[in-house]
């Protein structure tokens, strides 16, 4: 092969395949719907080659779409590609062929080749179901794909070879095993089945060499000669009948069955088919700079920005994980731009360098990678400048870790794409191109512009999803320990109780004094403890149906104290209540929880002696609503100014010892959750705490309120 023809080879798996225009509207419309409908959008496709064509070349580069034994299928190539990325390619398809200034072939050569192409693959199918090959669907494609190679090389084709007219089987015999070869080559590279690719390369026979060729090959070679419109006299297809052990005269009422399915396609398409029996002339490309003026230009660009990422950018949002969604922007970039690699740099904004993003990129050393953004060179300044830079081994100066970059890929060309969302920078996308391509990726420059937005939008929103989740399960984590100090704190305080009762108790049975009591307070404290465990998750919910008489509640607070000798003798606690009960709706356990927490604080902050007063106010009426007040006060040294601004939140204690002064926070929530109020006075005299707990079940005022001796500080 010369050195012409193997660039041209190298080509081909990049040339921008026509779709006929019908086709392609049929295939939008298909799209506009929010839901594929995967049998319908199959029908379609497999009407044109070039459009099969693309979808076996996207379903290629992924791993389920090969199937060890089992024929190619268009229909399988569907089911394992995204319908957001089939979507994608038929818009890009539609808008190159809206903005394409240079065509690769007029429509009447176009219209030809199409008919041909179904006619063979009608025929194809028709023949397997005669000879009885059980792969009516492979030899469809096979018919359908056989003249592939004659519309590639019209595509890529240089001037001053020989133009190739799609549809035609008249020309030279060099010329049209070239053709077979570039077929061929391009189903190869798909990785395709080799029996498919074969009766590609192997279509133009003769037939006495395909005698005992694989069916596939027979049937391809036959139905060629059928789409051609050959005749017995004309082509031998008295061979082709022969190699497939049937007459000339079935073979021709195929060809009939054959073209009235064209037919039907056709009519269904509204296509015109009188049209394709002249031969027009190709249309001449237009000359360089002679495009439309500069406001066209712009809206063009402008427009065809709009159509080919708007569902690109809805298929990148539909990705829940950072996997899938460096997966999809890779296949769309080779999609859209034919790069043959890829990677994701981000940039790292506290050490101002760009490395590889794991998951992005099939070299493992990639991730060994740090580009510093003080280096000079095109990576560097597509995240700087924020612009599309392309990095080459043309003999310009390029840093080692660019010169790297193009070893490892094992390229001539990296094209740098910068990453910005939100007016920042998050990193580059770095596509592997050809030098070839160059020309055609910089006029490109505001698409792949575009894309890297597209694409830096879903990543920005994925990682930012991604830190929410992160920052509620670190919430989470810090609720958690919250609570497990303050149940760890809560039970210490009935834990030492126990460990002072069975002190007394211990002394009771030596003296031979009754300790029936004893025994019962243990037993409530040990209920308790199990209570404050159970309440891990929250500790302030109080048990239904609960009622708790306030006076008994405070007397026993202060028995716990004087039998458990927890407070000193040099501390004294006077306790003031009416004589009548005073009942509320609550938990007698919470608001033995918070008288606790209240004389245990009082007691620990009078070393040296002191008193406690507990106080039942009785009624109290504040803004229209009823509450009992209670009061229990010390005569410590107060608490510092500076405390009394957080005295409820969670602060680091004063007192030592691993206490972390949770207990009134703890208070402070046990009274907010039954519907309470507390307030705190002090000063140097001492420190006094009001906790009004409300009333449920009383309309108004009490008829008799009880004593109330007043507030005091």
């Amino acid at each position: 092969m010369h050195q012409s023809d193997a660039d041209i080879y190298q080509r081909l798996s990049a040339a921008h395949l026509p779709t006929l225009p019908q086709v392609l509207a049929r295939l939008v419309s298909h799209c506009e719907a929010d839901a594929i409908d995967r049998t319908g959008l199959a029908e379609l496709i497999a009407m044109d080659p070039a459009m099969t064509a693309k979808v076996l070349a996207a379903a290629s580069a992924i791993p389920a779409f090969h199937r060890p034994g089992l024929p190619a299928s268009l229909r399988h190539a569907l089911t394992v590609l995204d319908p957001g990325l089939v979507k994608t390619l038929i818009v890009a398809e539609s808008v190159r062929h809206a903005f394409d200034l240079h065509p690769p072939a007029d429509a009447a050569s176009l219209l030809r080749f199409w008919k041909d192409s179904l006619l063979a693959a009608h025929a194809a199918r028709m023949l397997a179901e005669r000879i009885g090959y059980g792969h009516g669907e492979e030899s469809y494609l096979a018919g359908l794909l056989h003249e592939i190679g004659h519309l590639a090389l019209s595509c890529v084709t240089p001037a001053g070879m020989p133009k190739v007219s799609p549809g035609s089987s008249e020309g030279p015999a060099d010329l049209h095993a070239r053709i077979s070869q570039a077929g061929a080559a391009l189903i190869r590279r798909w990785n395709g089945d080799p029996f498919l690719a074969d009766s590609v390369l192997y279509r133009l026979g003769p037939a006495a060499r395909l005698e005992h060729a694989h069916p596939l090959i027979r049937i391809v070679f036959a139905a060629r000669l059928l789409a051609n419109g050959a005749s017995h006299a004309a082509s031998g297809l008295d061979g082709a009948a022969a190699l497939l052990g049937m007459d000339v005269q079935e073979l021709a009422g195929l060809q009939e069955q054959a073209s009235e399915e064209v037919g039907r396609a056709a009519a269904s398409l509204g296509i015109d088919l009188a049209t394709t029996d002249g031969k027009a002339p190709a249309k001449a490309s237009r000359p360089p700079g002679m495009g439309p003026d500069a406001a066209r230009e712009k809206l063009s660009a402008h427009v065809r920005s709009l159509a080919l990422f708007s569902e690109t950018g809805r298929c990148f949002a539909k990705q829940r994980d950072r996997k899938s969604l460096l997966d999809m922007v890779s296949r769309s970039a080779r999609i859209l731009f034919d790069f043959r690699d890829d990677a994701v740099l981000m940039l790292d904004h506290g050490k101002h360098v760009l490395s590889v993003l794991p998951g992005s990129g099939r070299h493992q050393r990639l991730a060994e990678l740090c580009v510093p953004l003080i280096s000079a060179g095109p990576l560097a300044e597509a995240a700087t400048e924020r612009r599309v830079t392309f990095m080459l081994h043309d003999g310009s100066t390029l840093g080692i870790h660019e010169e790297q970059l193009l070893r490892i890929f094992g390229s001539e060309c990296l094209v740098c794409l910068p990453l910005v969302a939100q007016d920042r920078c998050l990193g580059v996308f770095v596509g592997v191109a050809e030098s070839w391509q160059l020309e055609a990726l910089r006029a490109s420059d505001r698409l792949l512009h575009a894309f890297g937005l597209q694409a830096a939008a879903a990543l920005d929103a994925l990682l930012s999803e991604r830190s929410e989740t992160e920052r509620q399960a670190a919430f989470a984590a810090g609720e958690f320990r919250n609570v497990a100090q303050r149940v760890a704190h809560e039970v210490n305080n009935p834990l030492a109780i126990i460990r002072n009762y069975l002190s007394v108790l211990d002394r009771k049975l030596i003296k031979q004094e009754p300790v029936n009591t004893d025994i019962s307070i243990l037993i409530e404290e040990i209920d308790r403890v199990g209570q404050i465990m159970n309440g891990l998750t929250r500790l302030q919910t109080p048990a239904p149906g609960s009622a708790a008489e306030i006076n008994r509640v405070i007397h026993d607070v202060v028995r716990l104290f004087r039998d458990m000798e927890y407070a000193p003798p040099s501390v004294q606690i006077a306790v003031r209540t009416p004589d009548e009960p005073f009942m509320l709706d609550c938990d007698p356990n919470l608001v033995k929880q918070i008288l606790v927490n209240l004389v245990k604080n009082a007691v620990e902050a009078m070393p040296n002696g002191g008193e406690i007063k507990i106080q039942n106010n009785g009624f109290v009426n504040q803004d229209g609503a009823l509450y009992v007040g209670l009061w229990i006060r010390d005569t410590g040294p107060g608490i510092p100014k500076d405390m009394m601004a957080n005295l409820f939140t969670q602060v680091r204690s004063t007192k030592g010892n691993g206490h972390r002064g949770l207990g009134l926070s703890i208070v402070h929530g046990l009274v907010q959750d039954m519907q309470g109020r507390i307030t705190c006075h002090s000063n140097k005299k001492g420190t006094a705490f009001e906790i009004l707990l409300p009333v449920s079940g009383l309309a108004g005022p009490a008829a008799n309120p009880g004593p109330n001796n007043g507030h005091y500080v």
